[in-house]
């Protein structure tokens, strides 16, 4: 039972001093017993729940408008009073001015740890199953003050036999790594002095002699048994061939190519794909 000051009859006043300890007392007294909650945070002996016992919906407010909105059902809509769309239903609806975003935040830092969002589908309170993430996943350690830019890449997970797995990475300088995506590629110009017009993760063309170009890599491959295309062809109106390897490593890839006859003869449109580890 809180403790109140009172005074008798007609006496004096209380005093600040002893109506805020009034306050005190019972504020103290109804977070003790799990019922209210006070200003500033209280003191409780057990769980308490905030909400009511009907269907109707909760909210919650700042400065006059409502921005954590819970329906009777028990979706959660942040930022909007009612959900924006008919087209299903959603546990969690963010909703805000472009851009809208919903933001998870790590507090760990340093190379390759993870921050994100995972689906799992739960068929009963103690069975979980994994169905797939999209995670940010740090390439590089940020110290804060020195200037380090902070680098990301976006990873893709989709489950399998009760485990996520990562099926496609996109790094932080814009490269797409996975199994079903180009490693590389190049769209060069062969004759006279060799000029890309396009290329993804190629750092360079070496010009070897007549017909004769090595591919070279901004970033390796994780070995050597990728798979290598190439096609060209030439202002000479002479059919081109094949494309023969003669050197392939992680960081290049080398061929000549040859028309139809086996002569070798250097090509304005060379173009090379790779795909592979």
């Amino acid at each position: 039972m809180a403790t109140i000051v009172t005074r008798s009859g007609k006496g004096s006043a209380l005093t600040h001093t002893e109506m805020d300890a009034n306050f005190t007392n019972i504020n103290t007294e109804l977070g003790t017993a799990g019922g209210d909650f006070s200003n500033g945070g209280d003191t409780a002996t057990a769980d308490r729940t905030i909400g009511n016992n009907d269907n109707y919906d909760l909210g919650i407010e700042t400065n006059g408008s409502t921005r954590i909105h819970v329906e009777g059902g028990g979706n959660v809509i942040i930022g909007k009073t009612a959900s924006t769309t008919t087209l299903s239903t959603y546990a969690l609806e963010v909703y805000g001015a472009d851009p809208a975003v919903f933001g998870v935040t790590g507090t760990v830092n340093g190379i390759g740890t993870k921050v994100g969002i995972e689906f799992n589908q739960k068929t009963d309170t103690s069975d979980t199953r994994y169905g797939g993430a999209i995670k940010s996943v740090a390439s590089n350690s940020y110290t804060a003050g020195t200037g380090v830019t902070y680098d990301a890449d976006l990873a893709l997970y989709s489950a399998a036999d009760g485990v996520n797995n990562e099926r496609l990475r996109i790094t932080s300088d814009g490269r797409g790594l996975s199994q079903f995506t180009a490693k590389a590629w190049v769209n060069f110009n062969g004759t006279g002095t060799v000029a890309i017009r396009d290329s993804h993760n190629v750092s360079s063309i070496t010009d070897n002699g007549t017909a004769d170009y090595t591919t070279n890599f901004s970033n390796a491959m994780s070995n050597s048994n990728y798979v290598y295309s190439s096609t060209a062809d030439s202002t000479s109106g002479l059919p081109i061939g094949v494309a023969n390897p003669i050197a392939t490593t992680t960081s290049l890839q080398q061929a000549h190519h040859r028309t139809s006859d086996n002569a070798a003869i250097d090509c304005n449109i060379v173009v090379v794909t790779v795909f592979g580890d």
